[in-house]
Order: structure tokens, then C-alpha cells, then sequence
């Protein structure tokens, strides 16, 4: 939402226009998105650890936003990076959204097996 609020801030300087629609929709994707990640890391409790931090919980959750998705916090940052790229346009945030996209599926892909590891030895 700085992002937002800079891009605002910044049109009349340098005559880009922000179109009202897209102010509107770009808000609504960051409202949700950001309480999804909100109730997402309510969900987790003491089970999150930072992705880089090498943590494995004791139990898989399966409760709230996880009842849905696997991993609803990355899917929050990506809507929150779109939601952000509508509201205030530019061509840069496409490709900072495919590298986090890629990123995050590298994550997804390399927990799933971590967790299937770790839940296969603890059974």
C-alpha cells in the first residue's frame, strides 16, 4: 500500500494517470489479501517459521485458510503483489510478480516434500 500511496502521491508530478477502476480493484485484492494472510498466520500459531528458516512443525494444519490451501501465505502475497500492480500500474511489477510466482513455487514444491519426509518418519 506505500507503493499505492507514493504512486498517488506521484501522478501529478509526473502526468501518469491513475485510473479510478483499477485504484478500486487493486485495493479490494490488498484488503483480501492481506487478511487472508492475517488469518492465515492467526491459523498457524506457533507452527510458522519463516520459509528459510528450516523448521519443521509437529503437526500438518488443517484448519481455517488451510482447510482451502496448502499454503495460503504465499498465495496472499501473490494477490497482495497483484492487487498492488492494478492498483498503481507500471510494466516493472509483472516481472516481479513471475519471479516471486517461481520463487514461491520452488518453496511450495521443496516444503511439500519436507513435510512428507518429516510426517513419513514421525508416523
Amino acid at each position: 500500500y506505500l507503493l499505492v500511496l507514493v504512486r498517488i502521491i506521484a501522478t501529478p508530478f509526473l502526468d501518469i494517470p491513475i485510473e479510478r477502476p483499477n485504484l478500486i480493484l487493486g485495493s479490494v485484492l490488498g484488503s483480501c489479501a492481506l487478511l487472508l494472510l492475517s488469518r492465515s498466520l492467526r491459523e498457524l500459531g506457533s507452527n510458522y517459521a519463516p520459509c528459510h528458516a528450516g523448521i519443521l512443525p509437529n503437526e500438518r494444519i488443517n484448519t481455517g485458510p488451510y482447510k482451502f490451501f496448502a499454503h495460503p501465505i504465499y498465495i496472499s502475497n501473490l494477490v497482495l503483489l497483484a492487487g498492488i500492480w492494478i492498483a498503481i500500474g507500471g510494466f516493472l511489477l509483472g516481472p516481479i510478480w513471475v519471479i516471486f510466482g517461481i520463487f514461491y513455487a520452488i518453496s511450495i514444491r521443496d516444503e511439500e516434500k519436507a513435510f512428507k519426509d518429516h510426517f513419513q518418519q514421525n508416523a
